[in-house]
């Protein structure tokens, strides 16, 4: 008997929710498709990709990078995008509405006129409490995008890195990788590992004090891959042994307390000391917004740093790639 074998789909397609998501081969055909679709939006072929189509945005933190970047890559391909900021004090949620019905209201809306059951629309979602994404998919009729949930995950962000480093390095399997600064409350922490862990022959060095340590389930779940790591406190010492240094902020916010610039817990700036130390071709990277003590002027400034150029241009064109895989799976 013939079958259809679906291509582009990951695990709980239509929705992205986290790193589990997402095998090794699926990540290499994406990192084609992103260049693939590099090229046709240089030659201007994708100003109708999602044309009539529709993205809600409803994001109960502050965002500025995921929210701007998710709105230019929808209107990129010329959909339609609607803002809601602070969903709980919106007249339903004031009136009592429970979320999760909001979601099933919402969903229902952009998910009228679909022919075929396609997706008319996209809801992304980033919000306070870890798990909130992946409850809203019991009740939406429409894929819902994780675009931040607590100290979970943030698998666009994920995709964008893991994105950056393929096409810097031209590969993933083989390299080695430092994620500083607060490991414990940072999401995007939390995705890189796990994403990173299904290539081959990867090791990782885990930099932060101790009550800012990953957590325990992921270094389980490295452990059950075999991933290699070790944990230290000092950038110094794992900064000549790394291809990737991952800085991250103090996600105060959550409750988290380290000024970088307190020897006493240890020795987490990226500043000239790190940069000299780092082997020629290595980068660093971070997920931003970046505050004062995670690098210095210099630093910023150097060839090693990605931040402000590669990780950005990722940012939108991966975004538009994966709407495309969202709208349009290949079967």
């Amino acid at each position: 008997m013939n079958m259809k074998i679906a291509t582009d789909k990951w695990d709980g397609y239509p929705h992205v929710l986290g790193a589990g998501a997402f095998s090794k081969r699926w990540l290499q055909r994406f990192f084609g498709k992103v260049e693939d679709m590099e090229q046709r939006f240089r030659k201007g072929m994708c100003d109708n990709i999602l044309r009539n189509k529709k993205l809600i945005l409803i994001f109960s933190e502050p965002s500025t990078r995921t929210s701007t970047f998710l709105t230019i890559a929808a209107q990129n391909l010329g959909a339609n995008v609607i803002d809601i900021r602070d969903p709980e004090n919106l007249s339903s949620m004031i009136k009592g509405e429970p979320f999760t019905e909001m979601i099933q209201v919402l969903s229902r809306g952009l998910h009228y006129g679909s022919v075929n059951g396609a997706p008319q629309g996209v809801i992304a979602i980033r919000h306070k409490k870890e798990g909130t994404a992946r409850l809203a998919t019991q009740f939406s009729c429409v894929p819902i995008i994780n675009a931040g949930d607590g100290k979970g995950e943030h698998p666009t962000q994920g995709l964008l890195d893991v994105c950056t480093i393929q096409r810097i390095f031209g590969k993933i399997s083989g390299l080695s990788f430092a994620l500083a600064g607060d490991l414990l409350n940072g999401r995007t922490v939390h995705t890189l590992p796990l994403l990173l862990s299904k290539f081959d022959d990867i090791k990782m060095f885990f930099v932060s004090p101790p009550e800012l340590a990953m957590p325990k389930d992921i270094k389980e779940e490295l452990r059950a891959r075999d991933v290699q790591f070790a944990e230290s406190t000092d950038l110094r010492e794992v900064a000549p042994h790394v291809d990737v240094i991952y800085q991250t902020r103090t996600q105060r916010e959550r409750g988290s307390e380290l000024d970088k610039n307190d020897r006493s817990l240890g020795y987490f700036i990226i500043d000239r000391t790190v940069l000299d130390l780092m082997k020629q071709d290595a980068i660093i990277m971070h997920p931003l917004p970046k505050v004062p003590g995670d690098t210095t002027l210099e630093v910023d400034q150097s060839r090693a740093a990605v931040y402000f150029t590669d990780q950005l241009d990722a940012s939108i064109i991966t975004k538009m790639t994966l709407f495309e895989m969202m709208f349009f799976p290949e079967e």
